[in-house]
C-alpha cells in the first residue's frame, strides 16, 4: 500500500437525502508522489430515487440529472481501481466514509482494502488560528479555486490542502504525520456500520438566544426529528428566513437545530457530536432547540417583513 505523504486519494461524496446510503455524486482525485495525476466524478442515481430539498439546495443535484446514470451497484467495479489498496482523504472524513460504507453494505458489494485520514483535522494542527476550517474558508485563504459542493472540485481542493500542509509542517513521512497527532485509520465497514447503528442520548445543555438575534445571512443544521415541523419544512422556513441551510456541521455553522421529537435527551447523532467538539475548541457555534429555532424563524419573518414596508 502507497505510503503518505506523496501518494494518496482525495474523495469527495455528495448525498441525495440525510440517509447516507444515497450518494448522488463522488469525485476522486490521485495523488502520487507528490503531483496531481489523476481525477475523475460520477453522478449517481440513488436507490431509491429520493431528493430533499436542502440537500439539492447544497449541490444543486436534482433527479432529473441523475435519473439515467448508473446506480451505486453499477459503478462500483469501475471505482473500485481507484481506491483499493490506497490511502484516501476527505474533508470531515467521517460523513465520507459513511456514505462509503453505507453503499457498499447495502449492496453486498467487496470492501475495498484502505487507510483513510481528515484533511480537517490536519489543517487544524497544520494551520492553527483560523477562523475557519470549512473546505470553502480554506479555499478562500489560500486563494484556490472552488465549486463548493460540486464533488470533483471539492476533492481537488481536499487533495491541495493535503500538500499544501504537509509541505509548511515539512511531513516527509508516516512518523512525522503521526507526531503530530494524526492517525490513519483502516477502513472497516463493521466500524462503520457500528458508528451509524448507534443510539445514544445525551443530556444537552441548549444555547439561548438573545433579542437582537436572527437567522438573516446565518447557517444552519438540523439533527434529529422535530416535533412541530417536518424537516422539509424547517429546512423551507430557514430559508424564508434569510439562512442558508446545510447538511455538514463545520465551523462555518452557526446554528445547529436538534429535534426531540420522541422526548427525552437528544440522540447523539454524528452532527451533534461535532458540534459538542467544536464548541469545546472555541467555536461561537450554538446548539438551540426547536423553539428556539420556532422563536428565530417568527423573528426573522417579522424583521423580513418591516424591511418590506418600510
Amino acid at each position: 500500500m502507497a505510503d503518505l505523504p506523496l501518494n494518496f486519494v482525495a474523495l469527495d461524496f455528495e448525498t441525495a437525502n440525510r440517509h447516507p446510503n444515497s450518494a448522488c455524486a463522488l469525485g476522486l482525485v490521485t495523488v502520487a508522489d507528490g503531483q496531481l495525476v489523476d481525477e475523475v466524478s460520477f453522478l449517481i442515481r440513488p436507490e431509491p430515487l429520493v431528493f430533499e430539498s436542502g440537500n439539492i439546495r447544497v449541490h444543486g443535484i436534482t433527479p432529473e440529472k441523475v435519473r439515467s446514470m448508473p446506480t451505486w451497484d453499477q459503478l462500483w467495479p469501475t471505482i473500485l481501481p481507484y481506491l483499493d489498496s490506497k490511502i484516501w482523504v476527505a474533508h470531515n472524513a467521517g460523513f465520507d466514509m459513511k456514505v462509503l460504507g453505507s453503499s457498499l453494505r447495502a449492496h453486498a458489494l467487496p470492501i475495498p482494502r484502505g487507510r483513510f485520514f481528515c484533511s480537517w483535522r490536519l489543517a487544524k494542527k497544520v494551520f492553527p488560528g483560523l477562523s475557519s476550517y470549512s473546505l470553502g474558508a480554506l479555499a478562500a485563504h489560500f486563494d484556490w479555486e472552488l465549486q463548493h459542493h460540486d464533488a470533483l472540485s471539492d476533492a481537488r481542493v481536499c487533495a491541495f490542502l493535503c500538500l499544501e500542509a504537509f509541505q509548511k509542517a515539512e511531513i516527509t513521512n508516516l512518523a512525522q504525520f503521526q507526531a503530530l497527532g494524526l492517525k490513519l485509520q483502516t477502513f472497516s465497514l463493521d466500524t462503520i456500520a457500528s458508528q451509524t447503528a448507534s443510539l445514544q442520548t445525551l443530556e444537552v445543555r441548549f444555547d439561548t438566544i438573545v433579542e437582537d438575534e436572527s437567522l438573516n445571512s446565518r447557517t444552519v443544521v438540523f439533527s434529529g426529528d422535530l416535533v412541530h415541523f417536518t424537516r422539509d419544512d424547517a429546512e423551507y422556513r430557514a430559508w424564508q428566513s434569510g439562512a442558508r441551510v446545510v447538511t455538514r456541521v463545520d465551523e462555518g455553522v452557526d446554528y445547529l437545530v436538534v429535534g426531540q421529537k420522541h422526548g427525552g435527551y437528544p440522540i447523539l447523532t454524528p452532527k451533534l457530536q461535532a458540534a459538542l467538539r467544536l464548541k469545546q475548541e472555541g467555536s461561537s457555534l450554538k446548539i438551540i432547540d426547536e423553539k428556539c429555532f420556532r422563536d428565530l424563524v417568527n423573528r426573522s419573518s417579522w424583521d423580513m417583513m418591516v424591511k418590506v414596508t418600510e
